[in-house]
């Protein structure tokens, strides 16, 4: 990564550590006692195969298809925050902000593939970051799902681009496309949302 690229992430970390440090003392609310506190799956490595074979959080509903969630990299992102900090909510929540400054970054540098332009591209960035419409994502630890989607969708739109060029002129899969297939994977197993990824596709290609 060039150094610039590790100052503006530095910077936008910055930003949004400052804008959701209240969130730093917020215990387990809503379905966070379900997908977190009382998840025995993310508990114990031996439980990783559960978290692809079952729903969010099964260890609660069970089979009564209350809970039709299913997002094995969200729970895969619990269990290592449980093997970091235990129950203790402060480090969701540290993990929750870093998630969203990733996103954050990762605008940045696909509104530069698209544009080339870095004050705008930087200040697309820094709007994303304080946007309230990211509070509920940033600040309720369930709601980390928005933000790994979204890191996996751009990922994926950023590397179909870059490996754009190759695409027209050989059928060899290149390094940058088979990553952006994966990224492409996990956002499906993030949230739902991804199908929207297609779409998106089609129009960030337009505009490139």
């Amino acid at each position: 990564m060039k150094t610039r690229h590790i100052i503006i992430f530095i910077l936008l970390l910055a930003i949004a550590s400052g804008i959701y440090a209240a969130s730093l003392s917020n215990q387990f609310v809503y379905d966070d006692r379900y997908t977190v506190a009382e998840n025995t799956y993310i508990k114990d490595i031996k439980f990783l195969p559960l978290l692809f074979k079952t729903t969010l959080m099964h260890f609660q509903y069970g089979k009564s298809g209350q809970d039709m969630f299913y997002r094995p990299i969200q729970g895969i992102t619990y269990m290592l925050d449980y093997l970091l900090w235990g129950l203790d909510t402060t480090g969701y929540h540290i993990t929750n902000i870093l998630w969203h400054s990733i996103v954050a970054f990762l605008v940045y540098l696909l509104t530069m593939l698209l544009f080339q332009r870095s004050v705008m591209s930087m200040l697309a960035a820094v709007l994303f970051i304080i946007h309230p419409i990211h509070t509920e994502a940033v600040m309720y630890i369930s709601g980390r799902a928005d933000s790994l989607v979204s890191a996996f969708i751009l990922i994926y739109l950023i590397y179909f681009l870059k490996d754009i060029g190759r695409a027209r002129k050989t059928t060899v899969f290149s390094g940058e496309f088979l990553f952006a297939q994966c990224a492409l994977f996990a956002a499906f197993l993030s949230k739902e949302i991804a199908l929207i990824s297609l779409p998106l596709l089609l129009l960030v290609f337009y505009v490139y």
